[in-house]
């Protein structure tokens, strides 16, 4: 396992969870279809708040957990 500095661990973690808050937001009104859907363009008004996402949501209570009871860092 390579070692980094906490500087570039936590630009990494925050690229993270914004790269899959947009994937989350943006996958949101296919999810649960049957493809292949046809996604050449996408519409959907946002007005800068991303959709409701089980997914990461269920990923910050693990966060929150991990933060609480097992982080050394306080992330």
């Amino acid at each position: 396992m390579a070692n980094i500095d906490m500087e570039r661990f936590r630009d990494k973690l925050l690229g993270c969870w914004a790269g899959k808050n947009i994937g989350g937001t943006i996958g949101g009104p296919f999810e649960g279809k049957p493809g292949p859907l046809d996604i050449r363009f996408y519409t959907q008004k946002l007005e800068g708040k991303p959709l409701p996402n089980d997914d990461l949501d269920l990923q910050l209570i693990w966060l929150a957990g991990v933060e609480k009871y097992y982080s050394p860092y306080g992330l």
